[in-house]
């Protein structure tokens, strides 16, 4: 973990009965804040440098169709880039390590039944954006569960003030997404399909 890391926020938003989540980080603020639905009995978990962390299990029930294929990132990523652009933001490059940490969460939550920034392990996107090799000075994560096409996923994302602040942040440079469809889907999150967006400004 990054001692560095002195700011973390983190929002979680629910849109019609999907799941959204939304993380930043930036090395060089001091400023912590936590934004949770207060309908929301929430659970703390540990954040670096005394900042805090909401965490909301969430839970989305949508019918499961065939699995999609490997382009599904590359149209999430084009799409954010349309709405940047309509922003006057400059497109997000793909980025091999991103892409790589965003995968993983995006398997890990399917697989091991959980719907978090933070990994089963106590990561959280910074750490994982550091392991798979992205030398990082800011850092945000967009995550999704249940919606079934690329367009709905970031359409769910726009939907979300906090979530559309993240697409649209001029400071960010690059990305990486991951997507994972689990088919048969028995536990407490059946979401079936499970969507991370990493954003990144390297040092």
């Amino acid at each position: 973990m990054w001692q560095s890391v002195r700011h973390a926020r983190l929002i979680f938003f629910i849109a019609t009965g999907l799941a959204l989540g939304l993380g930043i980080v930036n090395r060089q603020s001091t400023f912590a804040q936590i934004n949770v639905p207060p309908a929301q009995p929430p659970a703390v978990v540990a954040a670096p440098a005394a900042a805090s962390f909401i965490f909301l299990p969430l839970t989305s029930k949508q019918p499961a169709s065939a699995p999609a294929p490997s382009s599904f990132a590359d149209q999430v990523i084009t799409l954010v880039n349309q709405y940047r652009a309509s922003a006057g933001c400059a497109a997000l490059t793909t980025n091999a390590a991103l892409t790589t940490a965003a995968q993983a969460h995006a398997v890990d939550m399917a697989v091991n039944d959980y719907f978090s920034h933070t990994g089963l392990n106590g990561s959280h996107p910074w750490d994982r954006a550091t392991a798979a090799g992205y030398n990082w000075s800011m850092i945000g994560e967009n995550i999704a569960a249940g919606y079934s096409t690329p367009a709905a996923a970031v359409a769910g994302w726009v939907a979300s003030p906090p979530h559309y602040a993240n697409m649209v942040n001029c400071n960010f440079q690059d990305t990486g997404v991951g997507y994972y469809y689990l088919a048969s889907d028995p536990g407490s999150y059946t979401y079936h399909y499970y969507w991370v967006q990493d954003f990144g400004k390297p040092w």
